[in-house]
């Protein structure tokens, strides 16, 4: 019989003890009773490899990301703390969902607090129906929402994380940015700034991938790059609606009129992102952007995600592209006050450099 992690009951008693409403109870439960899951069902990746029964495609897979967290811990100063050397199997394409939810005219995404990470724009399940159903109550209440499977997450160090069948099935060159990214929420987490965390992780993962593609072939890193050139072209387009829609919720018009507009700008959206498509190829990654309904909701997430994104990649290259003294750089950045940090970012020689709270 597997004992539950100290550290669980830890936090199932901090649950009991700071959470009296009987809605975040349950919330608390699921989330803990998933994290058991994801734990009590692990192995040890080097175990699996040797096995004779292993599957030879998952071995494989193993194999690769051995490779990957060698290289991140030696080549990118990335934390080397025990996480990915054993694997879960979840028995599905996501490990949680995240629902996001934005007024109807606004981006900026709803908030909800936890206890230890602070608040966040999402709140994550373990369980799909779950989030459908609290999405559909948030709907009734009158927000815009978006449920969307993750694949990965970080427990920030708490836990020994598991790689999960929902990363190992991806391309070597997407398992390596997925592993970039959680990683680097183990260097750098401020509580109550999802939009800081985010694109610091996502910077990280972009950094991190590039250095990787330099070591592999020349014919696998062009076409990767070109794949993440179409990411960022499809990025761009996203701001730039959220940019347009922003100013018109802020113009005074009335509910009738800024919903048509509103309408209008998502479908000129939608046929950007199509025309886009057309010139990429066989890279379909967004059609479901066209399919689907976009929101604020799902705007939203985009901004979280990326708006920072070239703000990091600004300060990496002012430190000389040196990861440790980009490290080093962000830390530093992160004690300052919220309303600073995104200033700061900018600001990365020691002579314009200043924060009162460092």
């Amino acid at each position: 019989m597997k004992l539950v992690p100290q550290r669980t009951l830890i936090i199932i008693a901090l649950c009991i003890l700071f959470n009296s409403g009987c809605s975040s109870i349950g919330y608390y439960a699921q989330s803990i009773s998933g994290q058991i899951g994801v734990l009590l069902n692990k192995k040890n990746i080097s175990n699996l490899i040797n096995a004779t029964d292993t599957n030879k495609q998952l071995r494989e897979k193993l194999i690769e990301v051995q490779e990957i967290l060698e290289f991140a811990h030696s080549t990118l100063n990335m934390p080397d703390n025990g996480s990915y050397l054993h694997y879960t199997d979840v028995k599905n394409n996501f490990v949680v969902w995240n629902v996001i939810a934005a007024p109807e005219f606004s981006l900026n995404s709803k908030r909800w607090c936890y206890l230890i990470v602070g608040c966040m724009n999402y709140r994550g399940y373990f369980n799909e129906d779950k989030a459908t159903q609290y999405a559909a109550s948030l709907q009734q209440e009158g927000w815009e929402v978006y449920v969307g499977g993750v694949t990965a997450y970080s427990t920030l160090g708490w836990f020994k994380d598991p790689l999960l069948n929902t990363i190992v099935n991806r391309e070597d060159w997407e398992i390596a940015r997925l592993l970039f990214h959680e990683l680097a929420h183990q260097i750098v987490y401020i509580k109550d700034d999802t939009n800081f965390n985010e694109a610091f992780a996502d910077s990280v993962s972009l950094i991190g991938l590039e250095i990787w593609l330099s070591t592999q072939s020349i014919e696998k890193k062009d076409r990767v790059m070109e794949l993440i050139a179409h990411e960022s072209e499809f990025t761009e387009l996203t701001l730039a609606t959220r940019d347009i829609l922003e100013e018109l919720y802020q113009s005074g018009s009335t509910k009738d009129e800024l919903r048509i507009r509103k309408s209008e700008i998502i479908e000129t959206l939608k046929k950007n992102i199509i025309e886009r498509q057309l010139i990429w190829g066989e890279d379909k990654r967004f059609q479901s952007w066209v399919n689907n309904n976009i929101n604020n909701a799902r705007l939203s997430l985009i901004s979280t995600y990326r708006s920072l994104v070239p703000d990091f990649i600004y300060t990496y290259k002012n430190t000389g592209s040196d990861l440790s003294a980009f490290y080093t750089k962000i830390i530093e950045i992160s004690l300052c006050p919220p309303e600073e940090r995104a200033i700061y970012l900018r600001r990365v020689t020691e002579q314009d450099f200043a924060c009162d709270d460092k």
